[in-house]
């Protein structure tokens, strides 16, 4: 660790997983990316106010790169200095240099300077610089609802949390989730499609181009209540929407298709008896157009 550098803050949240932990975890905020060492695991934070989730904070170092010489090459005869001896040669030379006026006190010191410097090749290394990071602790704690759509209150002491649902969000997402895991498109033309509100929550979206949600399904606030209440309310819409749609696609399409199989069958049946009927010259002709009319329509109904 540098004693030099200078010290940084980040903000650490105490959290539960339970109300009634009696321990907590600790959600480190990050508000800056780079590399960080934490209880000596280094961390790589590529997102702004990304967040780490640890049972304890022992140390915490943001870590940055120092890059310097760390020895010399001759161009001409290969010899090998470090640094240190680099300085001293150089300083033997760069004595001449008048800081104060900006010259040489010869132009051949001058010329030895500059001959010198263009005579070594540098090489460096790169030090691992470690910054200090003080925690800061907020004197409040939250309870992680490890839960995207539910999110809960800063509270003190025994209190219980509440805890917000986004019921919006969660409405849409799980609508639009279901209609694709049965084959529907997402467009607003009739046929297998869905269609998305944009505000409103679920009360004007569509199936086959039709509103299927009664204005009960427009919500504009999120949900409030402790973690139970919302999980409830969230299973429960969950199951309502999953039969709405259920219920819509068998009447608009797995109703259709049936009546489409059945109509095929009875024809089907239809054909077999009037291929089988013996017939006179005079009739052979309209039997043949009989069953050509039916082979069409057949045709017809599975294209």
């Amino acid at each position: 660790m540098n004693p030099q550098s200078p010290k940084m803050t980040i903000k650490v949240e105490k959290i539960k997983l339970k109300s009634s932990d009696t321990t907590f975890k600790y959600r480190i905020v990050f508000t800056q990316n780079g590399k960080y060492k934490i209880n000596n695991e280094n961390i790589d934070i590529n997102n702004y106010k990304e967040t780490l989730t640890v049972d304890e904070i022992e140390s915490i170092y943001y870590v940055t790169k120092h890059k310097s010489a760390e020895y010399f090459i001759n161009n001409e005869t290969d010899e090998k200095i470090d640094y240190s001896e680099y300085l001293k040669q150089r300083e033997k030379i760069y004595k001449n240099y008048d800081d104060t006026t900006e010259k040489w006190n010869t132009l051949q010191n001058e010329y030895k300077y500059k001959l010198f410097i263009a005579s070594w090749k540098s090489f460096f290394k790169e030090e691992e610089i470690l910054i200090d990071v003080e925690p800061n602790f907020d004197s409040t704690y939250i309870l992680d609802t490890e839960d995207e759509y539910i999110t809960s209150d800063y509270f003190l002491g025994k209190t219980s949390p509440m805890c917000s649902f986004k019921i919006n969000k969660f409405v849409k997402d799980t609508f639009k989730e279901k209609c694709l895991s049965i084959g529907l498109e997402e467009s607003e033309k009739k046929g297998k499609t869905f269609h998305i509100s944009t505000n409103s929550g679920l009360r004007f979206s569509k199936i086959d181009s039709s509103y299927i949600f009664d204005p009960s399904w427009e919500y504009k606030n999120d949900f409030r209540g402790d973690l139970d209440a919302c999980l409830k309310r969230k299973n429960e819409l969950k199951t309502s929407i999953v039969d709405i749609i259920n219920k819509q696609y068998n009447v608009r399409f797995l109703n259709t298709e049936l009546d489409r199989l059945q109509t095929i069958s009875s024809l089907k049946a239809i054909l077999k008896e009037i291929k089988g009927i013996d017939s006179k010259v005079s009739t052979s002709s309209k039997k043949n157009k009989v069953i050509n009319d039916v082979e069409n329509l057949i045709e017809k109904i599975y294209s």
